[in-house]
């Protein structure tokens, strides 16, 4: 296949609670607070908008690491030129955009600017790009993956909504398109479309100008791949069908960000399991202060099923623990550690930071929440793969209600209808989607 040069160019670059709480309720739990940190990743947070120096628009482009975008390779970028991300309105650049220089370019050895062959190229960043609400790689695909006629896809970018128009919209444009067969496709075109590109139509919509470089996502097991990269091929279709265009094909690369890519294993030397905990950024992870994790002790990320230890697991040693100076032992406020690592944690399919709340968040006694846990079970045994579960956030009154005393200021209360099923006797530090990590169960 033309593209798998991506690839190597890619590949260059327990202490128990169980008297704590009243038999008879044990789906209820409590847990510490957490404010402030960064925010959630947006629905495209990849896709960046490459511009020259003084601030003009010349492609789009998706992030596929920290450091690499891919784009179009007619769009002809230059070393001096910059990528900016977590750009979503032209009009609004606030202070989370981030604006790298390009490095180096990579095109594909085969492009051919008149045919628009293996229209593809490689963007290498000076810098590592900041993980962040609205700045995230999209997931690639892999050598098996297909993506048959009749996907739902998307497109995206800054280009004229409307044909033979010169006018930008100020904020970033999304549409929805079908994968068309090569029949289709070639009755359209005249001609067989090469090896290497995809067909997309749908009705009323193509590839806008100004969109060159930019991605189209297809869904794979429920996340966003990247499957092609729009290329200029709006201006060469049949004046009476506007809504079909062609891309080039993406083939292999790292995989997507699973359901809960933050969770990692906090185990000592040996092997054994200590906590949980969650990643919040590449270097830092936040668990519970009791856990009383050492500066030897480990983090593994990426890990979800614990007999199946593959090469994408990651070892880190915890270079430091910070513990919150009020933590109580004997009453658990202010339970929380932040553990320092010795070295960043890279980004892939099973491993990317959470996201943290701001001081604004607030949440509600009817709010729930998908708890990821790795649990103690009936007779102490645990179970190999990563549990969760879904629990509603409860008032103070039904906490106080049941544990016959106020909650303190930093707690917050959960529970569900059989979520205790497990038998939970002792429940380490699991993540939450809500700020509310880490979670505290007693039973």
């Amino acid at each position: 296949m033309a593209l798998l040069w991506l690839l190597s160019c890619f590949a260059l670059i327990g202490a128990s609670f169980g008297s704590g709480a009243p038999a008879s309720d044990p789906e209820l739990s409590i847990m510490p607070r957490v404010i402030n940190g960064m925010d959630a990743v947006t629905m495209y947070p990849w896709h960046v908008s490459l511009e020259d120096p003084s601030g003009k628009l010349l492609c789009g482009g998706s992030l596929i690491g920290q450091n690499w975008v891919i784009t179009a390779a007619n769009c002809n970028i230059r070393v001096y030129d910059w990528v900016v991300a977590g750009l979503h309105d032209r009009k609004k650049y606030g202070n989370k955009i981030q604006y790298i220089k390009i490095g180096k370019i990579f095109r594909h050895p085969e492009f051919n600017l008149s045919t628009l062959y293996a229209d593809v190229a490689l963007l290498k960043l000076t810098t590592n790009i900041g993980i962040q609400r609205t700045v995230a790689p999209v997931a690639l695909p892999t050598a098996d993956d297909t993506f048959p006629v009749g996907s739902e896809c998307k497109i995206m970018g800054w280009g004229t909504v409307r044909h033979n128009s010169r006018r930008r919209p100020d904020k970033l444009q999304e549409a929805t398109v079908p994968i068309l067969s090569k029949a289709r496709c070639r009755q359209h075109w005249g001609r067989e479309l090469p090896s290497d590109m995809l067909c997309i139509g749908a009705n009323g919509v193509s590839c806008w100008s100004g969109d060159v470089g930019g991605s189209l996502v297809c869904k794979k097991n429920g996340v966003w791949t990247l499957a092609g990269v729009i290329i200029d091929a709006c201006s060469g279709a049949p004046a009476g069908d506007p809504e079909l265009s062609i891309m080039p094909r993406i083939i292999n690369g790292m995989d997507a960000v699973t359901v809960y890519p933050w969770h990692v294993s906090v185990e000592e030397p040996s092997g054994n399991l200590l906590c949980g905990g969650s990643l919040i950024s590449q270097n830092w992870v936040i668990t519970a202060a009791h856990c009383n994790i050492r500066a030897n002790d480990w983090v593994v990320a990426g890990l979800h099923d614990r007999r199946k230890y593959g090469n994408k697991i990651q070892y880190i040693k915890i270079s430091k623990v910070i513990r919150h100076p009020k933590f109580n032992n004997n009453t658990l406020y202010a339970d929380v550690a932040l553990l320092k690592l010795t070295t960043n944690i890279g980004i892939q399919r099973t491993v990317a930071p959470v996201a943290l709340p701001t001081v604004y968040d607030r949440l509600g006694s009817e709010g729930e929440c998908p708890d990821v846990l790795l649990s103690v079970s009936a007779g102490r045994r645990r179970p190999d793969k990563l549990q969760e579960a879904t629990v509603p956030i409860l008032s103070k009154a039904r906490c106080r209600q049941h544990w016959g005393y106020q909650l303190l200021s930093d707690t917050l209360c959960v529970g569900a209808n059989g979520a205790s099923s497990w038998k939970v006797r002792v429940l380490h530090p699991a993540p939450q989607i809500f700020p509310s990590s880490p979670l505290l169960m007693e039973s």
